[in-house]
């Protein structure tokens, strides 16, 4: 295994064991928690998989690149052809999943075509076309696409974190691939009232942001973030905004170190619903759901 590979993979081993956990302690979610540790592992396979085969970084200059220059990565300069070998694995993935995703695996493995055209579509943006001319529900190919990318999403944000001045970003968007936060994390980081990072929905790029800062209308005002918590669900709370009704859910860290927001927020798809019932909307939906 690489050194790219390495850590990339760590992550995804402590995403597995998280989901493996929570899926005993809130049987709620279990099966949403059984089918992501079956794609969690094959994504870690992919990931390891991609790193052996992709040429090794061009010499860059030392130091950050200015941030005028982010996001670094143009989806139009993305190869889908380096993922079609992986649907196969996907589909196996996918068989433990929900009716829909098991249709989507039979159909991935009688219709070689469909998995290259759904990985084809995601950096196009054309995966809702793709939902029509299927005959698919938008959701699961987006769900598909999306697991698919993301192990090589990652080894490349992970090869181009030295390009990147993250601890002085403090942007909504991810400043490797132009992604939206889909969940976050609250640590101590020595800040007495904790630090919060985001993870992007693409990339799984994680980077900071104001504490208290809407991260879609950039509200900063001292009440306009509002942390919604429920009892059953201890940790892990709706932080929403009150100017533009927009919530994005948070793992406080401080409160439980075992915690994975990424794996947390899927965990806990009992809040989206009420959020929704709030009147308050998602920046990006969490990968199952």
């Amino acid at each position: 295994m690489t050194t790219t590979a390495g850590p990339v993979v760590r992550r995804w081993e402590r995403r597995i064991h998280r989901a493996e956990a929570l899926a005993s302690a809130r049987p709620e979610a279990a099966e949403i928690l059984r089918c992501y540790v079956a794609l969690a592992r094959w994504q870690a396979e992919t990931a390891v998989a991609l790193d052996a085969a992709l040429p090794e970084p061009a010499e860059r200059p030392a130091g950050p690149l200015p941030t005028e220059e982010y996001p670094l990565l143009r989806h139009d300069d993305l190869s889908p052809s380096a993922l079609y070998r992986f649907t196969g694995g996907l589909a196996t993935a996918l068989d433990a999943g929900s009716p829909l995703l098991r249709e989507l695996a039979a159909r991935l493995r009688d219709e070689p075509e469909l998995g290259r055209a759904v990985v084809a579509a995601y950096p196009a943006g054309q995966t809702t076309e793709l939902a029509t001319e299927t005959d698919l529900p938008p959701a699961v190919l987006e769900l598909a696409a999306l697991a698919t990318w993301q192990p090589l999403l990652e080894l490349l944000a992970h090869r181009a974190r030295p390009l990147l001045d993250l601890p002085n970003w403090y942007q909504p968007t991810c400043p490797f691939c132009g992604g939206t936060p889909v969940c976050s994390t609250l640590q101590s980081f020595g800040e007495p009232r904790g630090q919060r990072t985001v993870t992007c929905e693409q990339c799984l790029l994680e980077w900071p942001v104001h504490r208290l800062a809407c991260p879609e209308c950039a509200a900063d005002r001292e009440g306009a973030f509002s942390p919604l918590e429920a009892e059953q669900y201890p940790g892990i709370r709706v932080d929403a905004c009150n100017r533009c009704r927009c919530y994005l859910k948070t793992a406080d860290a401080r409160k439980d170190g075992r915690t994975v927001a990424l794996v947390d927020d899927m965990a806990t798809l009992a809040l989206d619903r009420w959020a929704e019932s709030q009147g308050l909307h998602r920046l990006a939906p969490p990968l199952l759901r």
